[in-house]
């Protein structure tokens, strides 16, 4: 769009040279009439920070800061990595919190069981003696189970 600064006679343009890797590049911009007219080298759009890109950071209020100054610089395949990672970061805390769950609930089972063998421990020792098992090996099949039966 022309100001008033702008005679109507001129095409307005925006001419920028700069060097990368010891290499100039140049690009211009020059409005004819009401239409842009784009003569510049091929990484020209590396360099400019397009107007919607600028907009679009100015008036997003539902994405982070840090979300709408990566979209700003041109970095949504970043944006949208990080949110790729994020979504698998919860994901795997979830498989992690359901498998820790899974775990306790074992480790449960398993102390339970544990403390009934201690008390079948206590029960044959309280009834047979100290060396119980070598009692039960000597003993014949019949009082076995009577003894048991009694425990």
């Amino acid at each position: 769009m022309k100001n008033k600064l702008c005679s109507n006679e001129d095409n307005p343009f925006v001419e920028i040279l700069f060097e990368r890797d010891r290499e100039d590049y140049f690009f211009k911009r020059e409005l004819i009439g009401k239409k842009i007219n784009f003569d510049f080298d091929d990484e020209a759009h590396y360099c400019i920070i397009e107007a919607g890109r600028i907009e679009r950071f100015v008036i997003d209020t539902k994405n982070s800061l840090w979300q709408r100054f990566s979209s700003l610089l041109g970095f949504d395949d970043l944006i949208s990595l990080d949110d790729k990672i994020s979504r698998l970061e919860r994901e795997a805390n979830k498989v992690y919190l359901e498998a820790k769950r899974k775990y306790e609930e074992k480790y449960s089972e398993v102390t339970q069981k544990k403390s009934l063998e201690s008390e079948f421990v206590a029960s044959f020792a309280k009834e047979l003696g100290e060396n119980w098992t070598e009692i039960i090996e000597r003993r014949e099949y019949k009082n076995e189970i009577d003894i048991y039966s009694n425990l």
